[in-house]
């Protein structure tokens, strides 16, 4: 087969939550084509939070272990959209609950655990430097 782009991460994400198939519908007619980092950090960023912060068990592990699984098989731009737009989103301001996101994805995102420490870290020191 193939590996996974941006449509088939987009596709199944919209499977998972069929709430957000309306927006998609809206931005691509807004902007013509599928803009997806703004779309990710709209929803997925916003619904990881959410549920980090809600303590959803099942529903944190339902979504850690398809973005998990999306980061070892589909392609770059989809990791990196999984790490930065995603992860960095929803946890940029957010220790606190970045480290229980983390104790979520030792069990249900193993392959995801290391680059969204590495890319939070980065991201920090990232607003560091543009604060001196």
């Amino acid at each position: 087969g193939t590996t996974p782009g941006e449509d088939a991460f987009c596709n199944r994400f919209l499977t998972l939550y069929p709430q957000y198939k309306e927006k998609y519908k809206a931005d691509v007619e807004k902007y013509g084509d599928f803009l997806y980092e703004r779309f990710f950090a709209e929803t997925a960023a916003v619904k990881l939070k959410e549920l980090i912060k809600e303590n959803d068990k099942k529903a944190i592990a339902k979504m850690l272990e398809m973005l998990d699984e999306f980061y070892v098989d589909a392609n770059y731009d989809v990791q990196s959209t999984i790490t930065y737009t995603i992860i960095g989103s929803a946890f940029r301001d957010d220790d606190e609950l970045f480290e229980k996101a983390c104790v979520y994805m030792e069990k249900n995102a193993p392959h995801l655990l290391a680059p969204a420490k590495n890319m939070i870290e980065f991201i920090i020191k990232k607003e560091q430097k543009k604060k001196k």
